[in-house]
């Protein structure tokens, strides 16, 4: 649409400003959508660091355990 207004001519600024700004609407609600999902995954991501370093941790100690029968 934006191709069609700047071929029409200088008359249809107004147009080209109206689907700009929508545009941009647009993307900024994309955004937001999209950092809930980043954020998220950081969540995701943490618990999961946290579980291999918690299992990490335990499987040290039960092999120093096991070394010092």
């Amino acid at each position: 649409r934006f191709m069609a207004l700047t071929r029409q001519g200088e008359h249809t600024i107004r147009g080209r400003v109206d689907v700009l700004v929508a545009h941009r609407a647009e993307l900024l609600s994309t955004l937001e959508r999209l950092r809930g999902h980043l954020a998220a995954l950081d969540h995701k991501i943490g618990v999961y660091t946290a579980a291999l370093e918690t299992t990490a941790l335990e499987t040290t100690a039960l092999e120093t355990e096991k070394e010092s029968v």
